[in-house]
């Protein structure tokens, strides 16, 4: 009998959870849903019953990657950039362009989002729902779905 390890999968609800297979009792780990922990305890499922149980669930990328690189980080950098590519301007917090390419900035999807999950994270609904603005003039498919 072989058995999968569902901890190593992201589950993402708990309605993905459901009819897994055959649970171990005897066996102690983690699950993570949605990036959290959802509890101590881990699942055992066979192969032979379920084979298609996991499609879908593997790690997926998340929508940011990369976007660490292509953001300015130095003060320096973000004041040779228009205010334009920052929700709070006058600051010059939460970029949304990538650092220049070629001598232009230009509004980054990825950026928008990074953007807007800080302001969520912070507080800050005013900014927040700029970057929704801004991403869906940019044609961002996160920001349609807002």
């Amino acid at each position: 009998m072989q058995y999968v390890y569902p901890s190593r999968y992201n589950v993402r609800s708990l309605g993905q959870l459901q009819g897994l297979g055959q649970i171990d009792p005897k066996a102690i780990g983690m699950v993570v849903v949605a990036g959290g922990l959802l509890g101590a305890w881990m699942l055992w499922a066979t192969l032979a019953d379920r084979p298609s149980m996991f499609a879908g669930l593997g790690k997926a990328a998340p929508p940011t990657k990369g976007w660490a690189k292509q953001a300015p980080k130095k003060m320096s950098t973000r004041k040779k950039m228009p205010k334009s590519c920052f929700l709070d301007q006058k600051n010059r917090k939460y970029p949304v362009c990538a650092k220049s390419v070629r001598g232009r900035q230009r509004v980054s999807c990825k950026g928008t989002l990074a953007a807007y999950q800080r302001a969520r994270q912070q507080k800050k609904q005013k900014l927040a729902n700029k970057a929704i603005r801004i991403g869906k003039r940019n044609g961002c498919s996160w920001a349609a779905a807002h």
